[in-house]
């Protein structure tokens, strides 16, 4: 697999899984508060947010083994001098 591909991609899609599961946790636990959580339109809302930003943690595991399927030139073995 190109370096691109191999090692920038990996560590880009590990910063977004990682950014991604900050901003849930967060919103997470702005929903324990007394205003969000005793307004129901607005305590919908973060539950909302919660389970759109799982499913983008999904959605980034998902791609990180499609990358792993990325075989390009591997077949053979690599001289490097």
């Amino acid at each position: 697999m190109p370096y691109v591909l191999q090692d920038v991609l990996s560590d880009l899609l590990g910063q977004l899984y990682v950014d991604a599961s900050n901003i849930k946790s967060k919103v997470a636990e702005s929903g324990k508060f007394s205003i969000i959580k005793d307004n129901k339109q607005a305590s919908k809302a973060v539950m909302k947010i919660i389970k759109k930003l799982s499913a983008i943690e999904q959605a980034i595991k998902s791609i990180a083994i499609d990358i792993d399927d990325i075989g390009v030139g591997t077949s053979t073995g690599e001289f490097h001098a």
